[in-house]
C-alpha cells in the first residue's frame, strides 16, 4: 500500500493540495493528493536511504509559496523537498548535516519567511540556517526544554 508503520501527521501544502505523511518509525514520506472535493488518494513514496531501522523524517514545513519543503531526517539532517507546478514532489538531494549535533534528534522544524531562515529545535537549542545558502548560521541556547545539567542529572 505504500504505508509505513510510524506515521503521526499529516503536513498539507499551502494550496491545500498535497498531503506529506512522514513514516517517523522508518525512511520513508508518503505522498497523498487531495482534490478540490476534499477526496485523499496515495500517490506515491519517497525513501530516504534503505535502512527500515533508521529514523524517517519526524517535522516537516511548507515554504509559503509551497515549491519547497524543509523536513527533518535520519535523527540529525535536515533535507528539502521540491515541488514543481504540476505538484511533482522530488527529493533534492540537499541534506544540511548535524542540526541535532550533540546526539539528541531534533524535534520540530519552522520557517521564518521574512528572514529567508529556517529554524530547527532540539532539546536544549534553537539552531538557526540560511535558506539562501542552506548552512547552519547559529545555534542559540533554550534553557529549560530539557537535557543533561553540569550535574549529570535529567533537566525536564
Amino acid at each position: 500500500t505504500g504505508f509505513g508503520f510510524g506515521f503521526r501527521n499529516i503536513i498539507v501544502s499551502p494550496n491545500g493540495q498535497i498531503g506529506l505523511i512522514p513514516d517517523t518509525e522508518g525512511p520513508m514520506l508518503t505522498i497523498v493528493d487531495i482534490d478540490v472535493n476534499g477526496t485523499v488518494t496515495f500517490r506515491d513514496t519517497i525513501q530516504f536511504g534503505q535502512d527500515p531501522f533508521v529514523i524517517g523524517p519526524h517535522s516537516i514545513t511548507f515554504t509559503k509559496d509551497g515549491a519547497t519543503v524543509y523536513l527533518l531526517i535520519e535523527g540529525t539532517d535536515l533535507g528539502m523537498l521540491n515541488i514543481d507546478a504540476s505538484n511533482n514532489v522530488t527529493d533534492s538531494g540537499l541534506r544540511v548535516p548535524n542540526v541535532g549535533p550533540d546526539g539528541f534528534p531534533p524535534h520540530s522544524i519552522a520557517i521564518v519567511e521574512d528572514s529567508q531562515r529556517v529554524l530547527v529545535r532540539k532539546h536544549d537549542a534553537v539552531t538557526v540556517i540560511d535558506q539562501n545558502t542552506n548552512t547552519i548560521i547559529g545555534t542559540i541556547p533554550v534553557p529549560g526544554t530539557g537535557g543533561i545539567a553540569p550535574n549529570g542529572n535529567f533537566c525536564p
